[in-house]
């Protein structure tokens, strides 16, 4: 390829950029797929390091969107290990314990393809909506059980069955 084709590719390249991103701040992250031979050194480094992984953080909404995501998953975490702790202190039989990381998989396996289904019917942030209120429900029913000492391993396991589905929804 000669001096003038790879010139002319990659001014196609940049006006099929120019109109995909037509703002100039998103244009200038955008990764380089392919050095050419017409960058310097230092325009190469410039670049790649325009292209890094934190490269992303700098949009505000991909921003808000991955902290909520961080703060979901410790979240789930912790849940998970509160749960298998209050299991071992309400039921001191292996079969129960064992049975929380069941019943928190379950969902996964009997909700993924109708939730996807579900997903593509109904708007997304009503969906989002509805499964923030009955995570809450969940969470909230499961607290006010634990405070009038009313919960059960019976119980802990329908609770973890029911919130499972947080867990889910990030994959």
């Amino acid at each position: 390829m000669g001096a003038d084709a790879e010139r002319q590719l990659q001014a196609a390249n940049l006006a099929r950029a120019e109109r995909l991103f037509p703002n100039q701040r998103y244009r200038e992250t955008l990764p380089v797929a392919v050095v050419d031979r017409f960058h310097s050194p230092k325009s190469v480094i410039a670049k790649d390091a325009a292209s890094s992984s934190w490269t992303a953080l700098r949009n505000r909404i991909f921003r808000a969107i991955w902290f909520a995501s961080l703060i979901s998953g410790i979240c789930a975490s912790a849940h998970g290990a509160a749960a298998t702790w209050a299991m071992n202190q309400l039921s001191h039989s292996a079969l129960f314990l064992s049975m929380i990381s069941t019943f928190t998989s379950l969902p996964f396996f009997l909700f993924t393809l109708p939730a996807g289904a579900l997903a593509d019917m109904m708007d997304r942030r009503s969906l989002v909506a509805i499964m923030h209120i009955w995570l809450a429900a969940a969470a909230g029913g499961i607290a006010v059980l634990g405070w009038l000492n009313l919960l059960n391993g019976y119980l802990l396991l329908l609770f973890t069955f029911l919130i499972g589905p947080d867990k889910r929804a990030e994959c």
